[in-house]
């Protein structure tokens, strides 16, 4: 017990001195003539470090180091990448788009900015935006896959069943080596042929996907939707049962849709429930 109150200290002392020296350098930033290069070669560090979500204040401080970048570098695309992760990080989502789409204006050549501002369309559920900014990215970046499960997903949730159903196809021919997307892109598969009544097709997708992850919750859960919409009532109550049991302990989440559409059939509330969330930070990975 000693040895963990020790080291709680020294995790405080060291976030304390961590924001402490983020503040230390608002006067540096504020000078033009210092290169943003510069600038976010200090910074990246911490914004590592923010992005991991565990200290509010780092958080805070580097949003209001990235506003300043901002401010003195206002014709740099990077600013506002490194302003859009911040605002993100400090759970101001909307904030954060309007950043990633300046960014964009300036330099569209950066796919990471791309990939964040689906991942935040996707959050916010905003659908048509998800859809549009998909599209580009597929005309821009052909080879990567992210953007065509994103088209797919925005497809699915917006009804066009037939456009879904070709990006998602198409985003798990591309995702052989990332198994994690290829997982999501099969479950959102299986849900959009579900939709088409195509039950047959999604239970293959869905068996696929279980198949990369059998403990996946969202895919039994999903699966079990599925089933249920088919009329396999059995079937579907044992693998919502599976699902439930694992997600108690990894994704709570699963509960919501056990009980919306599950135990309450006639329930018909749309949730937006995918594999993986924003996970990249798209400073991090143009500079």
């Amino acid at each position: 017990m000693a040895t963990a109150t020790a080291q709680k200290s020294a995790a405080a002392s060291s976030s304390s001195g961590e924001t402490a020296f983020l503040n230390s350098l608002k006067e540096l930033f504020k000078k033009p003539d210092i290169k943003i290069d510069d600038k976010i070669k200090t910074f990246l560090p911490y914004a590592q470090k923010i992005a991991d979500g565990r200290d509010k204040n780092l958080a805070s401080v580097g949003l209001e180091l990235a506003q300043i970048i901002e401010q003195v570098h206002p014709n740099e695309a990077k600013s506002y990448a490194l302003l859009g992760d911040m605002l993100y990080y400090n759970g101001l989502t909307s904030d954060a788009i309007g950043k990633y789409k300046r960014c964009i204006e300036i330099n569209k050549a950066i796919y990471p900015v791309w990939e964040q501002l689906m991942y935040a369309q996707e959050e916010l559920a905003l659908f048509d935006d998800l859809a549009q900014s998909s599209e580009t990215t597929m005309d821009l970046f052909p080879n990567q896959a992210n953007a065509f499960f994103f088209n797919g997903l925005a497809n699915e949730k917006r009804g066009k069943l037939s456009d879904a159903v070709s990006s998602l196809q198409q985003a798990i021919l591309m995702a052989s080596k990332k198994p994690n997307l290829k997982h999501d892109a099969l479950v959102e598969l299986g849900v959009t042929y579900s939709k088409s009544k195509n039950y047959e097709q999604a239970e293959r997708a869905f068996d696929d996907a279980l198949k990369l992850n059998g403990k996946s919750s969202i895919a039994l859960v999903k699966y079990a939707i599925s089933l249920q919409q088919k009329g396999t009532t059995e079937r579907a109550k044992t693998m919502a049962d599976e699902a439930l049991k694992i997600s108690m302990e990894t994704d709570p989440s699963v509960l919501e849709l056990y009980g919306d559409y599950l135990l309450k059939p006639t329930s018909r509330k749309v949730r937006s429930i995918t594999g993986e969330k924003l996970k990249h930070s798209a400073q991090s990975q143009c500079f």
